[in-house]
C-alpha cells in the first residue's frame, strides 16, 4: 500500500498493461467458477447495462471523532452478484454464509454478508469520480462494499470466493479482533465502540474568532457506519443545555453532512459540542467540541499575526530543541 501511495504521491502514471492484464477469479461455492480479465469484464458488463455508478461513502474503522477518514464519493463498478451469477449461481450448499474478498498480494481474505451481496451493495470498482482509479486507490480495481467500514474494501481484489466459513456478521466484537468482515467502529479496552456514532465539527481551529451579533455557519460531518443517523444535538453551554435536531431521511451508505448557522449573543468565549444519535439506539461516546472567540468588532488585519510554522515557539538549532 505504501509503494501505491508513493508513486501516486510521486505522479508516476499506473501502466495501462496492468488493467489489462488483470485477471478476477471466482470460485468456491458456485457452479462454474472462472477465471477472466478484468477489462472483458469491465466491458461485457457495460454492454449489458449492468455497471452501477452512485454516490457512497467510504469511512475507515479507525475514523476517530474530530477526524477526518470519511468521504462521498462517486464510484463505477461491476456488482459481485452479476460476477456470480456469470459464475452459475451458488451451489445448493445451506451453509453458504458469505463472500471472501482476496487482495492480490495475499494480505486480506475479509468476508461480506450475503445480504450485502443480494441487495448489490457488494461492487467491483474500477472508477472513481467518473476516473480510473489512482494508484493509492486501489488501480486496477477494488471490492467496495456499501454500509460499513472500509476494512472490506480491499484494494487491488483479485478473487471473490463464495463461502460457508464466513462469520457473524453481527458480532462486531469477533470481527475486530479476528480482523474479518468489517466490526463497524473502534472497540476501547471494556470493550465499547466509541466512534459510532461520531459526530464531527469541521475546519473550526481552536479559538477561531468570530463577530458578535453576525450569524456564523458552522458544518461538519454524522457517520454510524452501518446504522442510520436519527438527530443531531448541539449545544454552545459545554453541555449544560442541548438543541435536537431531527435528521430525515438519512442513508447508512451516505455520510450526513450538516450545516449550522449560530448567532454569537455578546462578546466572550463559547465552546460548541456536537453529538449524535442512532435509529438503531446508538448514542455518541465521544462528544466533539471546538471554542471559538466572539468580539463586538473584529481585528483589522495589520493587527494579526499569520505563522509561517506549525509549532507557535520558534527552534533555531539542536541545542533549542534538547533543551
Amino acid at each position: 500500500d505504501r509503494m501505491r501511495s508513493g508513486a501516486e504521491y510521486a505522479d508516476t502514471p499506473m501502466p495501462d498493461s496492468l488493467f489489462d492484464s488483470w485477471p478476477i477469479t471466482v470460485d468456491g461455492e458456485v457452479n462454474s467458477p472462472y477465471t477472466a480479465l478484468l477489462p472483458d469484464l469491465v466491458k461485457e458488463a457495460e454492454a449489458a447495462g449492468d455497471t452501477v455508478t452512485k454516490v457512497s461513502k467510504e469511512v475507515c474503522n479507525w475514523n476517530g471523532t474530530g477526524a477526518g477518514s470519511v468521504s462521498n464519493v462517486e464510484i463505477t463498478g461491476i456488482p459481485v452478484s452479476w460476477l456470480i451469477e456469470k459464475a452459475g449461481g451458488y451451489t445448493d450448499n445451506p451453509d453458504i454464509n458469505g463472500v471472501r474478498v482476496m487482495r492480490a498480494d495475499g494480505t486480506s481474505k475479509r468476508s461480506f454478508s450475503m445480504d450485502k451481496l443480494n441487495d448489490d451493495e457488494a461492487l467491483l470498482v474500477y472508477k472513481m469520480d467518473d476516473e480510473y482509479l489512482g494508484a493509492k486507490q486501489g488501480y486496477p480495481c477494488t471490492n467496495w462494499v456499501e454500509g460499513v467500514d472500509a476494512q472490506v474494501c480491499s484494494k487491488q481484489v483479485d478473487r471473490y470466493v463464495v463461502s460457508s466459513d464466513c462469520p457473524d456478521f453481527t458480532d462486531s466484537q469477533y470481527l475486530f479482533d479476528h480482523h474479518d468482515g468489517s466490526p463497524n467502529g473502534w472497540f476501547n479496552e471494556e470493550g465499547v465502540i466509541v466512534n459510532r456514532p461520531n459526530a464531527t465539527i469541521l475546519d473550526v481551529p481552536e479559538g477561531l474568532v468570530i463577530e458578535t451579533g453576525k450569524p456564523y455557519t458552522f458544518h461538519g460531518y454524522a457517520d454510524a457506519y452501518n446504522e442510520e443517523i436519527d438527530y443531531l444535538e448541539f449545544s454552545f453551554d459545554n453541555g449544560e443545555t442541548w438543541t435536537k435536531y431531527e435528521v430525515d431521511g438519512s442513508d447508512v451508505n451516505k455520510v450526513v453532512w450538516w450545516n449550522l448557522t449560530w448567532t454569537p449573543p455578546e462578546h466572550g468565549a463559547y465552546t460548541i459540542t456536537v453529538r449524535a444519535a442512532t435509529v438503531e439506539g446508538s448514542v455518541s461516546y465521544q462528544t466533539h467540541t471546538v471554542m471559538v472567540n466572539a468580539k463586538d468588532e473584529m481585528p483589522a488585519v495589520e493587527d494579526t499575526v499569520v505563522y509561517e510554522t506549525k509549532g507557535l515557539v520558534k527552534v533555531d538549532n539542536a541545542s533549542d530543541t534538547a533543551a
